[in-house]
């Protein structure tokens, strides 16, 4: 992996919830300018239940897939 990875694990939440306390996220980050440039964050979203359980393993590399898909969205904007 490269960079900075962050896991952030909630129990009993929805995926919007997540949506919004990424944008919370986010909204702070951009708050913070590094050599004239705004601190940007890539994210993915992964919601597991008991119906579909996976290795930490496996978490952690669907999430950072689905974190380079958004970094690649944002990069060609």
């Amino acid at each position: 992996y490269g960079g900075d990875e962050f896991l952030l694990f909630f129990e009993d939440i929805q995926h919007i919830q997540m949506e919004l306390i990424w944008e919370r996220i986010s909204a702070e980050n951009e708050k913070y300018v590094i050599n004239n440039r705004k601190l940007s964050a890539s994210h993915g979203i992964l919601l597991v239940s008991k119906d579909n359980l996976m290795s930490l393993e496996s978490l952690i590399e669907k999430a950072d897939q689905l974190m380079y898909l958004d970094k690649m969205k944002h990069k060609h904007k």
